[in-house]
This record gives C-alpha cells, sequence and structure tokens, in this order.
C-alpha cells in the first residue's frame, strides 16, 4: 500500500522562500536588462531632443497646465490597436493625474474617433490624433507603445519601446523632477 505523506511545513517553507528568491532575482535581471536596453536606444538616436516644431506643436495642442519650466514630462505614443497599448494606456492614465503628459495616438482614425476610444476606456488623458503618422515619423517613433520622458528645452531624457510599468515611468519622472529641482535656483 503506498501513501504519499505530505512533507513538513519546513520543508514547503524552505521551499516557497527559495522560489520566492528565484523569482525576484528573475525579476531584477529583466529590469536591469531592460533599462540598459534603453539607454543604449536613447544613445543611438540620432536627435536627442525633439524638433522645435514639434515641440511647439505638442505642447500648443493639447491642454498642458501641468508643465512647468525645467521640469519633465511623459509623451507618450499609442494605438487604439496596439495589444500592449491596452495594458499601459491605464498606467499612463494614473500618472497623468501627477504629472504632465501628452499622448499621440498613431494610425488610430480622427480625433472623433480617438477620443471615443479614450472616453470608452475612462483613461485620464487626451490625444492628438496621428492618423496619417507624421508626427510620429517627426519624433523617429518606429513601435507602439513609445515612451519619452522630455525636459521643457526638448531634450529627450528617457526613451523606451515596449511594455512600461507605472512604478518604473514615477521612479524615472520623480528622479528626474528631483534633478531638476537641485539644479534650479
Amino acid at each position: 500500500m503506498n501513501r504519499q505523506v505530505d512533507p513538513p511545513k519546513d520543508t514547503r517553507r524552505h521551499w516557497l522562500i527559495r522560489w520566492g528568491r528565484e523569482l525576484l532575482l528573475i525579476v531584477v535581471f529583466i529590469a536591469v536588462v531592460g533599462t540598459a536596453i534603453d539607454y543604449y536606444r536613447l544613445t543611438q538616436r540620432d536627435n536627442k531632443r525633439l524638433p522645435p516644431a514639434v515641440m511647439e506643436f505638442l505642447t500648443t495642442q493639447l491642454n498642458t497646465p501641468k508643465i512647468q519650466p525645467g521640469q519633465p514630462y511623459l509623451i507618450y505614443t499609442w494605438a487604439t490597436w496596439c495589444g500592449v497599448c491596452n495594458l499601459t494606456s491605464r498606467a499612463v492614465s494614473n500618472i497623468a493625474e501627477d504629472y504632465p503628459v501628452i499622448t499621440i495616438a498613431l494610425r488610430s482614425g480622427n480625433q472623433q474617433t480617438v477620443n471615443q476610444f479614450i472616453e470608452q476606456n475612462n483613461y485620464g488623458f487626451n490625444a492628438i490624433a496621428d492618423n496619417d503618422g507624421s508626427l510620429s515619423q517627426a519624433m523617429d517613433v518606429g513601435a507602439t507603445p513609445t515612451f519619452f520622458i522630455v525636459n521643457t528645452d526638448g531634450t529627450i531624457r528617457y526613451f523606451s519601446v515596449g511594455v512600461n510599468t507605472e512604478p518604473a515611468l514615477r521612479l524615472k519622472l520623480s528622479l528626474l523632477s528631483q534633478a531638476s529641482d537641485a539644479s534650479s535656483p
């Protein structure tokens, strides 16, 4: 007669702790590699600044009263048809409550269609409809979602393509805000 005996609780606890550590190491490794890739992409960009015409267009097209001189803000390029964007847009919506955010809806229809999509999903941001992709092209956006953290002088301080988490974006905005505060007179 074979009876299976449950392992002692100490063994289970040890197993959970070991797997928890392994999982934590994997998450940290992925975060470090992802940050390194994002940094590499930023260094490979030909233009580390947004073109002045793009800056003027972006800051005048949307109501962005939170943008303060010297403070960073988030530019988020997304699309209604982008599956990953459905995950990241909620994070951006939450960030928009505390930081200035400009969003660009790439090839997602006219302004009315984009506004309806935003309203249906209860996102807390507005968007510029870039139906022909010309604005995104001027910014060298090749995929969605794309995230830029930009100073008000147009310097791109952070650039990332793909999945990004709310805590990671908030941390970068916070660190750049603190750096701006420390350098201002």
